[in-house]
């Protein structure tokens, strides 16, 4: 295979990575922090992305690792590797709390609109989870969930460029349609929050990790760079390539639905931008919204099946075993159970996924990465032979001292962990906020 075929199929993979189901939220974050900051954010989060990437890659290089959490038990701790695999948990675990959510909303909207019924949220949301998405969690191999899960994504697309040319189509008379009592949805979109300088900084803050989960996609970049064809140089010049074009194609994306899709509702936008188009009752959004769900709950059993293996794993069992498939069973319930269960009590995705990223990302987002930048000299010079594909183990517990790594780097490390700490505990304060809020 070519260079530039994998790097097509490679940056595909990354793109699908980055676009879900944030998708739908990214419009109301705009709306709430105003062009101005929302802009500023994503500037701030790309170049984050990209100053971490850098090193990122050039580690995947150096140590061969096959997954996240293999490359961090060799160039930081085995530790470490363990409170990763828990932070990912918990992130996968609000994300497909979300799915449960985006679902069941689609399914009742489209009830609505083509049989003017009234469907009961806790009974959809019941269904979906008990009878569809638990069983699809109890499949064995996913090869075929997955192969629909590649098709379906388009869906996003779809969704997408729908947003985008709906935006166009009444750009001249902003207004997007009508609501039940004759009023006008009209365009509208703030420059700042209609808040205090405080609070704006504190929107500011808030919303950092959950932006920074709508361009990651490390957890896969190993797993991409061990099955890709050449040496161990032309893969990373294949990822570097591709990541530019995932995260180019996923900016355009998230800034033109987050923007456009906040201008078009102004003050009558909800956090799920599809539920936002409710009171228009346009056939193609209900089709559009249908797709969406059909997606998500294809994409939970993937989400969930990784975090099976893991804790089967952990507790020492074959995944293949009787003993390893009742752990499975174990964590698939668990799952399935909490995430319907505050799917049920609470429905601001929004709030949702910011708290369980602020809570998740101070390890996933930075942490991890940031010890590994600070860690870079030390992995680089303990790899010999990295211009081949030869497996070199970088352990923490290296016969190396840290002398490669100047106290300037370490001080500089530190700083940056206290600041992202400061961050995710603003994030998670915040959001916690909007969940309770939301409850009552």
């Amino acid at each position: 295979m070519s260079d530039w075929k994998q790097i097509l199929t490679t940056s595909s993979t990354l793109i699908s990575q980055m676009m879900g189901a944030s998708l739908l939220s990214i419009a109301f974050i705009v709306n709430k922090l105003g062009w101005v900051i929302a802009l500023s954010l994503h500037v701030f989060t790309i170049l984050c992305d990209v100053f971490m990437y850098k090193y990122y890659i050039d580690i995947v290089h150096y140590t061969q690792a096959g997954t996240y959490r293999q490359l961090t038990e060799k160039a930081l701790s085995k530790k470490l590797s363990l409170v990763l695999d828990i932070s990912i948990w918990v992130s996968s675990f609000g994300v497909v709390t979300n799915y449960i959510i985006i679902s069941s909303t689609a399914v009742i909207n489209f009830i609505q609109n083509v049989f003017d019924y009234t469907a009961n949220k806790y009974v959809v949301k019941a269904v979906i989870s008990l009878l569809i998405i638990f069983p699809l969690c109890l499949l064995k191999s996913l090869k075929q969930l997955s192969k629909i899960a590649t098709v379906a994504s388009t869906a996003i697309f779809v969704t997408a460029f729908t947003v985008i040319a709906y935006y166009f189509m009444h750009l001249s008379s902003k207004t997007l349609c009508m609501k039940q009592d004759n009023t006008p949805i009209r365009y509208h979109l703030n420059a700042f929050p209609n808040a205090s300088v405080f609070t704006s900084i504190l929107y500011f803050l808030m919303y950092i990790p959950a932006l920074q989960n709508n361009f990651t996609c490390h957890t896969i970049i190993p797993n991409i760079f061990k099955e890709l064809k050449g040496s161990s140089l032309q893969k990373r010049r294949i990822i570097q390539i591709s990541l530019f074009i995932a995260i180019s194609v996923a900016l355009f994306l998230y800034v033109s639905v987050g923007f456009m899709g906040a201008a078009m509702f102004g003050t009558d936008l909800k956090d799920n931008l599809l539920k936002s188009f409710a009171p228009c009752k346009w056939v193609w959004i209900d089709i559009c919204s249908l797709l969406f769900a059909t997606v998500v709950i294809v994409v939970y059993p993937l989400i969930v099946y990784p975090i099976k293996m893991s804790i089967t794993n952990m507790c020492g069992q074959d995944p293949a075993s009787k003993k390893g498939y009742q752990i499975q069973l174990m964590v698939t319930i668990v799952f399935v159970v909490l995430s319907m269960g505050l799917a049920m009590l609470l429905e601001a995705i929004v709030a949702i996924f910011g708290l369980f990223q602020s809570i998740a990302g101070i390890i996933f987002y930075f942490v991890t990465p940031i010890c590994l930048i600070v860690q870079y000299p030390k992995i680089k010079a303990n790899c010999s032979n990295h211009d081949e594909s030869s497996l070199i183990e970088v352990a923490a517990a290296d016969k190396g001292s840290d002398e490669d790594v100047s106290n300037q780097r370490k001080i500089v490390g530190v700083i940056g962990i206290t600041t992202f700490s400061i961050i995710c505990a603003v994030g998670v304060w915040m959001n916690g906020i909007d969940a309770v809020n939301a409850f009552k």
